[in-house]
């Protein structure tokens, strides 16, 4: 029983939170950066299924389109009207082509941007934030230690009371 008023078991105990509150930052570091990992798996994988889908679009646009003129081209249909179905018609592949380019490049766009947010955020979390979270593992650490110091004293302290000392 300690008889310098602390009680050496609450000393021994908070030495043992910070280490474990030190322990916890370090993995919540640890694991903020695998997760960090993730999202640039997942940024291209999101980029990959969407340039799939646009391509996809782009090649069953231009399948219909070439259809159309194909079936237009060989029609019975002769004259000035027949011309002008055929100018429309490529004036609509063009538009289709001009919306197909315009929309590849979108999505090429927003995959770089997302791309580049979450390479900034992993960057981050592996730079900035696993730095913080060392720091305050060895602070608890430290913590833990000055408490380990402070309980020794205080049995020191008592051990001397206790004999007179």
């Amino acid at each position: 029983m300690s008889r310098i008023g602390a009680d050496h078991l609450d000393v021994s105990s908070t030495a043992g939170s910070f280490d474990l509150a030190g322990h916890v930052a370090g993995v919540t570091g640890q694991q903020a950066a695998i997760v960090a990992q993730e999202v640039d798996v997942a940024v291209t994988d999101l980029e990959l299924a969407l340039t799939g889908q646009v391509h996809q679009l782009a090649e069953e646009l231009r399948r219909r389109v070439s259809e159309h003129a194909a079936t237009l081209a060989a029609t019975d249909w002769e004259g000035a009207s027949k011309q002008q179905a055929l100018a429309v018609e490529q004036a609509l592949g063009a538009d289709v082509e001009q919306l197909l380019t315009e929309a590849t490049a979108l999505v090429e766009a927003f995959g770089t941007a997302v791309r580049d947010q979450a390479t900034t955020y992993r960057l981050g979390v592996e730079g900035e934030f696993r730095t913080a979270m060392q720091v305050a593992d060895e602070h608890y650490l430290a913590l833990s230690a000055s408490s380990r110091r402070y309980l020794a004293e205080l049995q020191a302290a008592d051990q001397t009371i206790r004999f007179g000392g």
